[in-house]
């Protein structure tokens, strides 16, 4: 993605990396919590963990620009995400194939959500494993981990997941680009609603 650090956000550009940003989260939410021998085997244990996932949040920042991006998934079809960068925000609440869109606080305008972010919700539930990696070690914490593409929008990568080896809980997707942290799994405050102030 183009950009300097601190560079202050444009509008439209802003627009375009809130859809690259939800598309992000929507992908890395394909990769589940697993335990697995073999690729095949670990994405069907994927698909199943995520089926049966009631809600999580995240936590994505992308370094080039350093946007920030916090959201909130519900299964099946919700999500919540705020973006920040460059002294300007966006949120943007999608259900279903509904998309509402509020720039630094206006309020919510209501449009049908981008084919490109309903086939990314899509591929939550059907992700594509690129290939099992060795174990990752931080702060002392060993996790599986596995590769995953992402070839949506303008951002096409390659992330690397890592998994909590005891609760096979997903804890981070992440490459030199961009880095997203789960956390608050199946909380019952992660709550995505209808804007009340939407047009």
């Amino acid at each position: 993605m183009a950009g300097e650090p601190g560079a202050t956000a444009k509008p439209g550009r802003m627009k375009m990396f809130a859809r690259s940003a939800l598309a992000i989260v929507l992908v890395c939410a394909a990769a589940g919590p697993a335990l697995a021998d073999d690729k095949t085997d670990l994405q069907i244990k994927i698909s199943a963990a995520l089926k049966a996932a009631k809600s999580f949040s995240t936590t994505a920042i992308v370094a080039a620009n350093g946007l920030v991006i916090n959201s909130v998934l519900v299964a099946p079809d919700r999500a919540k995400t705020t973006v920040a960068a460059g002294g300007m925000t966006m949120d943007s609440v999608l259900i279903g194939s509904d998309l509402y869109v509020s720039r630094n606080s206006a309020p919510f305008e209501k449009s049908a959500a981008p084919p490109a972010v309903a086939a990314q919700l899509k591929l939550a539930t059907e992700p594509v494993v690129a290939a099992i990696v060795s174990d990752v070690t931080e702060s002392g914490v060993t996790y599986g981990a596995f590769t995953m593409p992402f070839t949506g929008s303008t951002l096409p990568m390659t992330l690397t997941c890592e998994y909590d080896k005891a609760t096979f809980r997903l804890a981070k997707c992440a490459n030199e680009k961009v880095s997203v942290t789960y956390s608050n799994d199946d909380d019952p405050k992660n709550v995505v609603e209808i804007p009340k102030d939407a047009k």
